[in-house]
């Protein structure tokens, strides 16, 4: 179950151990499920936040499982609401998107309130932006930014693990220098993308490139199996 994992990181003070930020949204009510499914012997306390009480009560109550979590309204265009339900949990992850223009008075929230914070962002400008901007501060606070936990990330990675480690296990102990990951998705008759993907790839298309570019290179500054990246970006943009 999960209330092991999230145990160990638990602020004594907090009424609530993950609260779940955008929870009515398609990835939302995805990870509501799974939280609601997955509890082990020691429930951990959860809520799931959002803009529209309705919306939430009607996802409460057709989720299962044992640990019904508590109704918070919150809206990412008001910063007090974002911080009052912060100051009340160990973690908030975040569903609400595009991150771009909605994920960051949330990160600053979490900042103030000493909250971890989790999203599945795929924007990985936005990312590099976030690190570049509130990673020191983060630190200094003691609070974790983990980003890039979605479907755009975790699969890739954990893929690339997996052959990395089985070449390195091989008779030729070799070492894995490049890989390209390929997707392919069926989509059923009458599926799609989520609202909330369709516009983040629109408001990425609708930003500025420089801006775009910038927060790849901050992102590829801060990791070491990225740093390759660097070099040509800073060509590119010249001094940043």
């Amino acid at each position: 179950g999960i209330s092991r994992h999230f145990r160990r990181m638990t602020r004594d003070d907090r009424e609530f151990s993950i609260v779940v930020f955008g929870a009515t949204g398609d990835a939302g009510r995805a990870v509501c499920r799974y939280l609601a499914t997955k509890q082990g012997a020691r429930p951990v306390k959860w809520a799931v936040a959002g803009r529209s009480k309705a919306k939430l009560e009607t996802l409460v109550s057709s989720l299962g499982g044992s640990s019904a979590p508590s109704v918070l309204l919150a809206d990412a265009c008001d910063a007090s609401s974002l911080l009052r339900i912060a100051e009340r949990a160990t973690l908030v992850f975040s569903a609400v998107g595009p991150y771009s223009r909605l994920g960051e008075p949330m990160v600053k929230a979490c900042l103030v309130a000493r909250t971890h914070w989790a999203d599945i962002t795929g924007e990985v400008f936005w990312v590099g932006e976030m690190e570049a901007k509130h990673g020191e501060a983060a630190a200094a606070a003691g609070v974790t930014l983990t980003s890039l936990c979605g479907y755009d990330s975790v699969p890739c990675e954990l893929s690339l693990h997996v052959a990395r480690k089985a070449l390195k296990l091989g008779a030729r102990h070799s070492e894995l220098l490049d890989a390209e990951a390929v997707t392919q998705l069926n989509v059923p008759e009458g599926g799609g993308a989520p609202a909330g993907t369709l516009l983040t790839v629109l408001t990425a298309l609708g930003s500025n490139a420089l801006g775009l570019a910038k927060g790849y290179a901050a992102f590829a500054r801060s990791n070491d199996e990225s740093a390759a990246l660097w070099p040509v970006l800073r060509s590119m943009l010249g001094s940043l």
